[in-house]
Formats: C-alpha cells, sequence, structure tokens
C-alpha cells in the first residue's frame, strides 16, 4: 500500500451539481479505489443534486440510489467525523497514475456485486447481445451552449464509425442482437433500423444503464455514463479514446480519437484550463 497522502485518514466522494449520474457515479467510483490504493478509510457522501432530472421527477436521485447499492453498503459519511472531500483533478490524476491497479482493486470489483444484487439479466441469452451508447445532443446540452445547431465534444463521433463497429462485431461474434441507445428523434437513427438491431430512445437511464452493464459487449461512447457502465461491466468492452482513460483489458477502437480528449476546468472570471489525462499536463487550449 502507498503511503497515504498528506496524512489524509477519512475520504469521501464529491458532488458535482452542474452533471448527471455518469459522471458523478465516475467521481464516486474513483474515490472507493483511491481510498484503497492510499490506505484511508471511505465514507459515503449521498447523491444530493445532478443534472438531466427532465420531468421534474421528486424520486429521481432515490432510483439512483436504488441502481448503484451504495448507501446501504458504505459508511455514510457523519459530521462528527473530519474527512477530506476529494476533488475531480485530485481523482483523475490519480486515476491516471494507477490505473492498471484500479482494474484489479477489490473495491471494484466490490462495486461490481454489489451493482448486480437484485439485477437480473435483461437480456435474451440466446443472442450475443451488443449495447452501443450514441452520445447525441439532448436539450440540457443545448442550452448550456446557448445553441440549438452546435455540438458539444464528444458528441460528434460520426455515423459510419458505429456502423462500421457493427459490421466487424457481427463478423466476430454469432448470432449478434445490437441494441443502441441514445437520445432525440427515433427517425434520427433510421441508418440502424434492420431485423437485428433495436433502438432504445429515449429509454429510462435505470434501464438503459443497467442493460449496458450486462451486455456482452458494450461500446461506450465519449460519455461518462458509458464509461461507468463500462467499469462495471464484466463482459467484452470497446472504447473510443477521449479523455476518461480505458482499462487495460478493453479493446481501443482504431482509427479516431474523440474531440473530447481533455477534461475542462472553468476557473471564474480566467481562461479555461484543460488537462490531459494521457500526458498529465495542464494546457490553456485544447489543441493536441
Amino acid at each position: 500500500m502507498r503511503k497515504r497522502p498528506n496524512n489524509i485518514n477519512v475520504v469521501t466522494n464529491p458532488n458535482k451539481i452542474d452533471d448527471g449520474f455518469g459522471e458523478n457515479l465516475k467521481l464516486l467510483l474513483l474515490s472507493v479505489m483511491y481510498a484503497e490504493v492510499n490506505d484511508c478509510k471511505f465514507v459515503y457522501t449521498p447523491f444530493k443534486e445532478m443534472e438531466h432530472n427532465y420531468n421534474k421527477d421528486p424520486e429521481y436521485l432515490q432510483k439512483k440510489e436504488y441502481l448503484i447499492n451504495f448507501i446501504k453498503n458504505f459508511e455514510n459519511v457523519s459530521e462528527q467525523e473530519h474527512h477530506h472531500v476529494l476533488d475531480t483533478f485530485e481523482l483523475l490524476r490519480f486515476f491516471h497514475l494507477n490505473v492498471e491497479q484500479c482494474s484489479k482493486s477489490k473495491s471494484l470489483q466490490k462495486i461490481k456485486v454489489l451493482f448486480r444484487i437484485g439485477k437480473p439479466n435483461p437480456f435474451d441469452s440466446s443472442f450475443t447481445n451488443v449495447a452501443i451508447h450514441i452520445r447525441r445532443m439532448n436539450v440540457q446540452d443545448y442550452n448550456r451552449i446557448g445553441n440549438s445547431h452546435g455540438v458539444m465534444p464528444g458528441m460528434d463521433v460520426p455515423t459510419e464509425l458505429y456502423l462500421g463497429l457493427i459490421q466487424q462485431i457481427r463478423s466476430s461474434y454469432s448470432n449478434v442482437k445490437i441494441h443502441i441507445y441514445s437520445q432525440g428523434n427515433v427517425s434520427d437513427f433510421h441508418m440502424f433500423m434492420n431485423d437485428y438491431t433495436v433502438l432504445h430512445i429515449n429509454e429510462t437511464l435505470e434501464d438503459t444503464f443497467i442493460q449496458m452493464v450486462f451486455a456482452d459487449i458494450l461500446v461506450s461512447a465519449p460519455s461518462a455514463l458509458s464509461y461507468t457502465a463500462a467499469l462495471l461491466s464484466t463482459n467484452v468492452i470497446y472504447y473510443i479514446q477521449f479523455c476518461n482513460l480505458p482499462l487495460p483489458t478493453w479493446n481501443i477502437v482504431q482509427g479516431y480519437k474523440s474531440t473530447r480528449i481533455k477534461h475542462e476546468f472553468v476557473v471564474p472570471m480566467l481562461t479555461p484550463v484543460y488537462y490531459d489525462p494521457y500526458t498529465d499536463q495542464f494546457q490553456l487550449t485544447t489543441s493536441t
């Protein structure tokens, strides 16, 4: 075990209220692994607020807690105990330096087991079920950039790339059933419609996430949602290179690098700062 940094004894996960479930879960998973690798105690801070509650569902956070199964299986944070709230950059850099160790950590294995409790496999086992997450712009994304015609980094993966991957997977595996997960208008995905593909457009986050985790093969998008599903998967992962680093066992999709290759840190009144996890360097631009 490494010596715990700066005499920190108890750590807890951050809560990003300006981001969605995937990003918050990613930071949570990294926090638990951080505690193990650095020989600290981890205490869980339940979700307080997050984006993408489009229908103002009063049980939105409760459903996410039930989904991840943390509250009753990890000690919850207490006001009586002094703890260190890990920040985003601290966790990203930790993961950059310890990817392989994290991939084999007892913490990650425990979280995978806990996630599966009470969740039957949602797929027909007579098929090789392939989940493909295609991250496209949603209403909240358009509101963020103030442009109904713009595209945020990572949401512009070419459709042709996915079509090529589907053909590659179908030629490598037998009896394949393709499942496409995304948001938007079903008509926007007409090019995927055929007798071996099922479209899952605008389905609940819970159903989408569970199916991505359980799929025999998952093609993850440059998105924290399918990235965290890949972290919890015990099966085959095809990973499109972007700012969240892959585990050593994943298959790297060749010939394409996402436009979302660096983490952006917005500093009030200053120029945004970008962290490149592949080089462990800060930059003032996104240029490679």
